[in-house]
């Protein structure tokens, strides 16, 4: 035998049985996202910390990652159509909760017909995961379960099956007939009976967990409330709205999820379902009372059980390594105004409707009195159908005195006009581009403007602790977290954007992605 056949041969006995090919994980039978609205990246170290349930699985069996927004118009309605089509408010169409509706001459919803119809996705102007898994896969199902309707609407798309609360019947409702376990869930669980005081779980453990007393300034509560617990449902003028503001709200989305992977046979089809749940009480909550503060603390850890719940759900109901979750957020938010200016930071509320006030002065003194100004709900400022009839070099120096007098106002970082900013946002870099990516040609206003570090801006119907919306990082950073089969664990210190998530998604089920996608798909 000759030495290099030897050599080969010994090579091969030392190497012992050949390995076979490691089969990949098999595909998840039910895809599921969770959004936990407003969650800020800022803040989520320190909350998972004070997790021991479905949180601390997720950090513990997950891949996680920090995911930046790549636009400003960090609100819900936003959030939830990227996440759902992969694309930004220019291309959505969805620049924010409200805007000013030009053919309507007034402020409307996103989600709301301007003939008074019911709550729809018609203004959503492309497609997404529900409408690409319906052309592919009619046989599976597409459910999302919100207590806000955009967020239930948006993340789907223009198919499935969208639920969210309506205060009306303090039920859960969605497009149509309910189906016959929503019905069955709706008598066998009725929410009004359990609209009862809203008593902290620990005092002592939220006081230790927030850094402040119960009634930290800054807090506002909602009305009929105070700014300390217990917070009684049944002062509020409407008992059945104050749900959106209490843990129990999550619960109940708990409950419809958990009905709806029983009732539909989620993760039982030939293919892959979907299901989404937002937790909108998250949001409400820190609108209210802020993020660090007992109520917020709170409703968190009362989350992580309803979270592990979830998750405990879906090992019985679909199978254990049969489902793949993924959780982020629509939006962050900053700490309380008040929290900030303590700490040595800049902090203040700017109200919409005087910064209205300031744009209609503005144009006044080149175009004279008049009613100039519809509406000025951020991201954009909007001109009146007078307004824009203004003859065009009128019209552009009413434009140009409205940018100067908003950008003078402390507390604003910036104002463009949209014109400037607008259109391809490939031409944009930094900052310019995240503005470009949040303005809808046709549905914008005339100006864009950015709050400073640290200004929330609010309402005048009801003053929020905090509000968001912004080009600032503790808006547009989120926490992005990926469980699953096949899913490795550990860190992942490359940021990702939350445009990858419908891509994502829609790898997860075995379908393409929502046609206005361009971002790549996670890979782990």
């Amino acid at each position: 035998m000759r030495p290099a056949v030897l050599v080969v041969i010994l090579l091969a006995a030392c190497a012992g049985p050949a390995r076979r090919p490691t089969a990949p994980p098999p595909a998840p039978r039910l895809v599921v996202l969770v959004v936990v609205d407003q969650l800020p990246a800022w803040s989520f170290p320190a909350k998972l910390a004070a997790s021991h349930d479905g949180f601390a699985r997720l950090a513990r069996d997950g891949r996680r990652y920090l995911a930046s927004y790549p636009y400003a118009a960090t609100q819900t309605a936003p959030g939830h159509a990227a996440l759902g089509t992969g694309a930004p408010p220019s291309v959505t169409g969805i620049l924010g909760n409200e805007w000013w509706d030009r053919a309507a001459g007034r402020e409307l919803k996103a989600t709301e017909d301007a003939n008074g119809g019911p709550p729809s996705a018609v203004r959503l102007r492309v497609d997404g995961l529900a409408d690409v898994l319906a052309r592919a896969r009619p046989e599976s199902r597409a459910i999302a379960i919100a207590l806000k309707d955009r967020s239930a609407l948006l993340s789907l798309g223009h198919a499935g099956r969208p639920i969210w609360y309506d205060d009306g019947c303090a039920c859960l409702t969605t497009i149509g007939d309910a189906p016959a376990w929503l019905t069955a869930l709706t008598a066998a669980h009725p929410i009004a009976p359990r609209l009862t005081p809203w008593t902290p779980l620990d005092p002592a453990h939220l006081a230790a967990l927030s850094g402040s007393p119960d009634d930290a300034p800054g807090e506002l509560s909602i009305e009929g409330w105070g700014s300390t617990f217990p917070h009684d449902p049944q002062t509020a003028p409407k008992p059945a709205k104050a749900l959106v503001t209490m843990p129990l709200g999550n619960e109940v989305l708990v409950e419809a999820a958990l009905a709806a992977i029983r009732g539909e046979h989620l993760g039982a089809h030939a293919a892959a379902d979907l299901l989404i749940v937002s937790f909108s009480t998250h949001d409400y909550v820190g609108h209210a009372f802020g993020p660090d503060s007992w109520e917020s603390w709170d409703t968190w850890l009362r989350l992580d059980t309803q979270l592990g719940d979830l998750m405990r759900a879906l090992d019985t109901d679909v199978g254990v390594g049969r489902w793949t979750l993924l959780l982020t957020s629509d939006h962050g938010a900053p700490a309380l105004p008040e929290r900030r200016v303590a700490q040595g930071l800049p902090g203040r509320r700017i109200v919409y409707e005087d910064l209205a006030a300031i744009a209609e002065q503005a144009a006044a003194t080149v175009a004279g009195p008049g009613h100039w100004i519809g509406a000025a709900r951020y991201p954009t400022i909007y001109l009146t159908a007078d307004g824009l009839a203004l003859p065009d070099a009128t019209r552009a120096r009413v434009i140009d005195a409205i940018t100067a007098a908003v950008a003078a106002v402390p507390g604003i970082a910036r104002a463009d006009r949209t014109a400037d900013r607008s259109g391809d946002c490939d031409r944009f870099t930094g900052d310019d581009r995240a503005i470009c990516l949040s303005i809808d040609v046709e549905r914008a206003g005339e100006v864009f403007y950015a709050p400073a570090a640290g200004t929330s801006l609010v309402k005048a119907e009801w003053i929020d602790a905090v509000g968001h919306g912004s080009l600032n990082a503790y808006d547009r950073e989120v926490p992005l977290i990926v469980i699953g089969p096949g899913v490795p664990r550990g860190m992942v210190s490359a940021p990702v954007s939350p445009l990858q998530v419908a891509p994502t998604l829609a790898a997860l089920l075995g379908i393409p992605a929502p046609p206005a996608a361009h971002a790549p798909p996670m890979r782990w």
